[in-house]
């Protein structure tokens, strides 16, 4: 049986690079999109039990992309926001 799959999200290279291989070498599969609409378009085609999100890119400066990025889990859902 394979692991979920986590959708990282972040501006900077870097940090989605080390974050997808982190979290590979633990053995779980990850997508990785450089900012908030890219998510969103991901979220469309795949599903993930984890979005690792950077909520202060300097690319998404629009709150309403950041807020879309969490109604997919609708009321009631698994989605919970740590500001790290």
């Amino acid at each position: 049986m394979g692991r979920e799959k986590i959708l990282i999200v972040d501006d900077d290279d870097g940090v989605r690079e080390m974050l997808a291989e982190f979290f590979g070498v633990l053995g779980y599969p990850s997508i990785v999109a450089c900012n908030g609409r890219e998510a969103l378009g991901l979220l469309e085609t795949q599903e993930v039990a984890l979005v690792i999100s950077d909520i202060r890119s300097r690319r998404d400066s629009n709150h309403r992309v950041r807020v879309r990025l969490f109604t997919p889990f609708g009321e009631g859902g698994r989605c919970i926001g740590l500001p790290l």
